[in-house]
């Protein structure tokens, strides 16, 4: 016989459990189950919305399920694909590997390119343009230092 002990359950641990288990209590984990349930019970306002969106989010889930084919048709398969690897193991060649090129697409490649240079094409600009604008303060200075000579 399984003791189960009942303790109190905070409104955060229950939406945890609603959360990654769903409204079905028999999928909630079973030291806790009787926890929640005695939480929906005393809390309606804050259980019954939580459970009404978990089950409609299990009926979409649930809706989804793609059937199992029968046994014999596992079995087939599994049959073809090892008569296929020992024909190839008994021939002594070597099972096909399909693989992709681990290289990028040639147009994800130039768009990479291409950014680097705007990035460094602006990079550059802005420096070039610093430049001359403390060459022509610089140059300013100048000429106002030596209009102020000439009127002393």
């Amino acid at each position: 016989m399984t003791v189960i002990r009942v303790t109190s359950l905070t409104e955060d641990r229950f939406r945890d459990i609603v959360d990654a288990y769903g409204a079905d209590p028999a999928r909630w984990p079973e030291e806790e189950r009787a926890a929640a349930a005695i939480f929906a019970r005393n809390h309606p306002e804050v259980a019954h919305p939580l459970l009404d969106a978990a089950r409609q989010l299990d009926a979409w889930l649930d809706a989804g399920q793609v059937e199992v084919p029968e046994d014999d048709v596992l079995d087939a398969h599994a049959r073809a694909v090892a008569a296929f690897v020992d024909a190839h193991i008994e021939a002594g060649g070597a099972l096909p590997v399909v693989m992709r090129r681990a290289r990028p697409l040639p147009l994800v490649w130039a768009t990479g390119v291409a950014l680097a240079a705007c990035i460094a094409g602006a990079i550059f600009g802005v420096n070039v343009s610093m430049q001359s604008i403390g060459d022509l303060r610089a140059q300013n200075v100048l000429e106002q230092a030596q209009l102020s000579d000439g009127e002393n």
